[in-house]
């Protein structure tokens, strides 16, 4: 359940209730963490045995950032944690990823906001389709598709 929904909220690129996702994979964590034995192990092998370690390693990074809740009674440790090295894209997606997970209200927006989103959007797409459909994709959200009216 925790690969899944992790796989789903760092994957898709719409953020509109990330920080509802981001706290209940929280919760998750916080529940198999307690009750499972042997949990904290398991997570990033079976991870890396599905191709799911990025992810994790962003929702782990991310709920730590963001959850300032009462955090789990057992911490996993951080070698799992490395799986994604240091370095300029790691840094690009902390900083996408603090901007999109942050809440859809006026107080809490920023100029770059819908730059991140948007960047987002996009990397979710290249993930899910090959490079030819990808554009098609965007050529039709940007140019034929009729615009929703924004909520106001």
């Amino acid at each position: 359940m925790v690969l899944h929904s992790a796989t789903h909220l760092f994957f898709e690129g719409e953020y509109h209730h990330g920080l509802r996702d981001l706290f209940d994979l929280h919760r998750l964590l916080c529940h198999f963490g307690a009750q499972e034995a042997g949990f904290w192990a398991a997570l990033p092998a079976r991870a890396h045995e599905l191709e799911l370690a990025r992810p994790l390693f962003y929702m782990r990074c991310a709920t730590a950032r963001a959850c300032s809740a009462p955090r789990c009674r057992r911490r996993p440790s951080r070698r799992w944690q490395r799986q994604v090295r240091p370095g300029p894209l790691r840094a690009l997606m902390d900083a996408l990823f603090a901007r999109a997970l942050r809440p859809f209200h006026p107080s809490c927006a920023g100029v770059l906001d819908p730059l991140a989103h948007g960047l987002l959007y996009i990397r979710g797409n290249w993930l899910r389709m090959p490079p030819w459909m990808l554009s098609r994709h965007l050529f039709h959200k940007a140019f034929l598709a009729p615009r929703a009216e924004p909520v106001r």
